[in-house]
């Protein structure tokens, strides 16, 4: 089952990727469609590696790269709450610009240091089995990308595109299974529930990939400039 589902997320994955380029979304949420393409290359890479590398090895390569996902969530959360590029992008040194600019920034490290508090306070409140513990990056990661899909949905829910706002519904979804997946996993490790703790574990990849195939027919439709080519001017000779 392990299988059939990385080969289904990894098929998914590609898709998304080819539908970001041919709809214009690649270029206005670049961010985004990196962390869609990264994920691509480390799960390949890991299911390659796997069996090939030493445990200690492997171990410390997952590391590193699941703290690469972290600060790549990151990026996008600030990417989506910022609105993802403009066109035609607005002038940069423009008082106003620059304004915005900062409140933003400000009000993003602000979800960002609540966020903190919020994995540190579920870390510590949920009882968990020394061996199984709450992974904190994902908990982190979900409680930003949460309150930047409040801020955007309920304070700023005009100002963005959108492909922006379909991008950040499945991210909402996605955070909120992966905390639940989190805490459910914990308890049930710590009653010795196995049934609950597999339930739990595949909840988190199975809403991922409902999320994919939720942004492989959403996002088409809610591109605002879909990349189709320009039709070719006429030559003087053709038009004779």
């Amino acid at each position: 089952m392990n299988t059939s589902i990385w080969a289904i997320g990894l098929i998914l994955q590609c898709l998304l990727l080819g539908a970001l380029a041919r709809r214009g979304v690649a270029r206005r949420l670049p961010l985004f469609t990196a962390l869609v393409g990264f994920y691509v290359v480390r799960s390949v890479f890991l299911f390659a590696a796997f069996g090939h590398l030493s445990t200690d090895t492997y171990s410390l390569t997952y590391q590193a790269l699941s703290l690469m996902d972290i600060v790549f969530q990151v990026l996008v959360a600030w990417e989506l709450f910022s609105g993802g590029r403009q066109y035609p992008p607005a002038p940069a040194h423009s008082a106003a610009v620059q304004d915005s600019l900062w409140r933003r920034l400000a009000l993003f490290s602000a979800l960002l240091v609540g966020s903190a508090a919020v994995t540190w306070g579920l870390s510590a409140a949920v009882p968990a089995n020394p061996n199984v513990r709450m992974d904190r990056g994902v908990l982190l990661s979900s409680a930003l990308m949460l309150a930047v899909a409040a801020v955007t949905f309920f304070w700023l829910r005009n100002s963005r595109g959108p492909a922006t706002r379909r991008v950040l519904e499945g991210f909402a979804i996605l955070a909120a299974s992966g905390i639940l997946a989190q805490i459910g996993r914990a308890l049930a490790a710590r009653h010795r529930d196995a049934w609950a703790y597999g339930f739990w574990s595949y909840l988190a990849a199975v809403a991922y990939l409902a999320v994919l195939l939720f942004w492989l027919v959403a996002l088409p439709r809610a591109a605002a400039h879909p990349g189709r080519k320009r039709p070719r001017k006429k030559t003087i000779a053709a038009s004779r």
